[in-house]
């Protein structure tokens, strides 16, 4: 798995990463929301994040951590070592789209599942929305936006110290 920092407009940072399909994943903001999003989508995506893939592997363990103690017994967003969001955008949970990150043995398998009956369905792309602004878990959405700036932070750092030395 290729994980990079990417300077997209304003000097912000975005996370990509590229699996051997060339299907990515592209983490930031989108105005005041946070995203995961999924391009060149296809029905069977899939990344294996590992220990070899670094730190983003060792944030993500934490991060599932701190969700569980955030689940609440009528909304169960982790069961059986699986987290499913329901994008918060566009309209209705029946509506939406989904992603799945499942812990395994010695990886983090993440999924997306573009929703068929989302009017907002844009061929080859799959965008989940945590709302930081009116979430239905506000804990975990900014959970998943800190986890993301701590890990932007760390790679900015060692990219100006290459840059330096």
């Amino acid at each position: 798995m290729n994980i990079i920092s990417q300077k997209k407009y304003n000097d912000q940072y975005d996370i990509e990463i590229i699996n051997d399909r060339n299907e990515i994943i592209n983490i930031g903001y989108v105005g005041s929301d946070f995203y995961w999003t999924c391009y060149n989508y296809t029905d069977d995506n899939e990344f294996i994040i590992t220990a070899e893939d670094g730190r983003f592997y060792y944030d993500l363990a934490i991060l599932l951590d701190k969700i569980k103690k955030y689940c609440r017994p009528y909304d169960k967003i982790i069961s059986d070592n699986k987290f499913e969001w329901i994008s918060e955008a566009y309209g209705e949970e029946e509506f939406a789209h989904k992603l799945i990150i499942e812990k395994q043995k010695e990886s983090f398998k993440i999924k997306f599942f573009q929703n068929p009956l989302n009017f907002f369905r844009v061929k080859g792309t799959c965008p989940v929305c945590f709302c930081l602004s009116g979430s239905r878990n506000q804990k975990i959405a900014c959970e998943f936006s800190m986890m993301f700036l701590k890990y932007k932070n760390i790679q900015e750092e060692s990219i100006l110290s290459r840059k330096i030395n």
